[in-house]
């Protein structure tokens, strides 16, 4: 600061902004470096109940594990390189701030940094501070960022599809033409978010243009400007997430009854209820790729869609469907499947997703199968071979199975 000739109120100026970026500096580590604690627990959660199921399905499990892990590295690279990028534009700009200071004079630091004639400047100033910028990686640091973020992406929303798939027991391999073109669609314009030069570089191959002052290009003119692939992309994700995340809402609640039925109130409440619809219909990144597009600046550039933020929280979201699965709480394809058969053909479940926690119910089930098809077969076998079945018989299978559908503790209880 001794460098600096200016008088106080230059001085105050400028001491000032500096303040202002740091404060804005500390805010973006603290929500990025929460977000990214946050999915480190919900991984190492997820790797720990699901090491716990290695010795039981091999296969399965290490596919699941393989993806956590991958969700997880990926989200590593991106905080550290937004972490790194951050500091390293953050200290570009109180360079810059004290250069002007000891720079120019009195007049010229007030009217930049502290005069109402010039309101631009300012708000140029604080979206440079966020770094919001628009398409295209400016340092190695921000292509890594990026295109650890369009991975995430990529591993993110091909579940969220396969769960959709999952969850609506689709036979045929043409339900997923459009959604599969619509993630195809997604990654392209990802990556041309991190491929396309900037347009302030004067290298944007869409004719991109900014303004140019003493200060530097306006980047207010820029993102206006050259917008284009970040709000495609943001209206793709949105698309995406937002259709599918209605679609699996609707089927849970359309199978709450015959789960209910299949499976016992509890068991149907937990593959069906309200937090099983928030949770496997990934609700969470749709609510923040929302949030983020109406209140982050700049209408969602480049920054916005690949900022720890929004990626940590994909991954969050598909880790957490895997841990409900690893719990025994999640709809698995033995689940959908003995769902289906008992509504159509009265046959029991045998393929209940392994819950290390809740008690087995497994004994109960088989019972229950067994009555239903012992009442089944006796009502459809009646011939001149067969006599019909009589009252008591129907009667005491009806008791035997009004039994077996009581837990242990009731059926202790009642025969006390």
């Amino acid at each position: 600061m001794s460098a600096i000739t200016t008088s106080n109120g230059g001085v105050q100026c400028a001491a000032g902004f500096v303040s202002f970026i740091v404060q804005e500096d500390i805010r973006t580590h603290i929500v990025s470096t929460t977000a990214f604690s946050v999915h480190m627990c919900v991984a190492g959660l997820t790797l720990f109940f699901l090491y716990k199921q290695i010795s039981s399905s091999t296969f399965p499990v290490c596919g699941r594990m393989i993806y956590v892990c991958a969700l997880l590295i990926m989200g590593a690279i991106n905080y550290a390189c937004f972490t790194a990028s951050q500091s390293r534009w953050t200290d570009f700009w109180i360079q810059t701030v004290l250069r002007d200071a000891a720079s120019f004079g009195d007049e010229g630091i007030e009217s930049a940094y502290c005069s109402v004639d010039n309101p631009q400047l300012i708000r140029d100033q604080r979206e440079l501070t966020q770094k919001i910028v628009v398409s295209g990686a400016t340092s190695p640091l921000d292509f890594i960022q990026y295109g650890s973020a369009v991975l995430i992406a990529l591993l993110y929303q091909s579940y969220l599809l396969y769960r959709f798939k999952l969850v609506w027991n689709f036979q045929s391999a043409y339900a997923l033409i459009a959604p599969a073109l619509l993630l195809l669609g997604i990654f392209v314009v990802g990556i041309l978010n991190v491929i396309t030069p900037r347009g302030d570089a004067g290298l944007g191959p869409l004719g991109f243009s900014a303004s140019e002052s003493d200060f530097g290009p306006s980047f207010g003119d820029v993102a206006g400007n050259s917008a284009i692939l970040p709000q495609a992309f943001w209206g793709l994700c949105l698309t995406f997430n937002a259709g599918f995340t209605l679609l699996i809402v609707l089927k849970l609640y359309r199978m709450r009854s015959r789960v209910c039925t299949a499976l016992g109130k509890s068991y149907g409440k937990m593959y069906t209820g309200i937090a099983a619809m928030l949770l496997e219909s990934a609700l969470l990144y749709t609510i923040v790729v929302v949030v983020a597009y109406v209140k982050l600046p700049s209408a969602g550039g480049t920054y916005n869609l690949f900022s720890p933020l929004a990626t940590q929280t994909e991954c969050i979201a598909g880790e957490l469907i895997i841990l409900r699965v690893a719990l025994g709480r999640s709809l698995t394809r033995a689940v959908v499947d003995e769902v289906t058969e008992h509504t159509t053909h009265l046959k029991g479940p045998n393929g209940i997703a392994r819950n290390p926690i809740l008690p087995s119910r497994m004994p109960q089930f088989a019972a229950i199968a067994s009555a239903l098809t012992t009442i089944s077969i006796r009502r459809t076998s009646q011939s001149p071979w067969n006599p019909a079945i009589t009252e008591e018989d129907d009667q005491a299978s009806t008791a035997d199975l009004k039994r077996n559908d009581k837990c242990p503790r009731e059926v202790a209880a009642a025969d006390a």
